[in-house]
């Protein structure tokens, strides 16, 4: 798929459960399909799009944690390793691990964002760090 982007695409998304580091893996590959294409990688535009899980404070973080392990059926650790979690410090810190690797977009999908809560906090707390 990769290769396809690489190629043809003026954008690439990743989507679903991964980490900075397995961001960067597949970032390199991308490189080296465009690097095969003849084609400069920062032509395409990358983007990700997660899960976030946000709280004021830590006991809020893992009350939020807590009721979303029981609503999708999991155990909180596996809850936490699919999703950015935690204060808006923490979610920033995360979400700059992105911006440094080269994502130029970000597409949140608020875990809690059934209240305005979540959304209040990130565009309170987080956006800033990123203007």
């Amino acid at each position: 798929m990769l290769g396809l982007v690489a190629r043809y695409a003026d954008g690439w998304n990743m989507e679903s459960a991964f980490t900075p580091d397995m961001f960067k893996r597949r970032l390199t590959v991308l490189e080296e399909q465009c690097k095969d294409a003849g084609r400069n990688v920062n032509q395409i535009r990358k983007s990700i799009a997660t899960d976030i899980i946000i709280g004021k404070t830590r006991a809020e973080v893992d009350e939020l944690v807590k009721e979303c392990s029981a609503r999708f059926n999991m155990r909180a650790e596996e809850c936490v390793a699919k999703r950015i979690v935690g204060t808006p410090e923490q979610v920033a810190e995360r979400l700059r691990e992105y911006v440094e690797l080269g994502v130029d977009l970000i597409i949140c999908h608020f875990v809690n964002g059934h209240t305005l809560r979540p959304v209040e906090l990130f565009s309170e707390m987080v956006l800033p760090n990123f203007k």
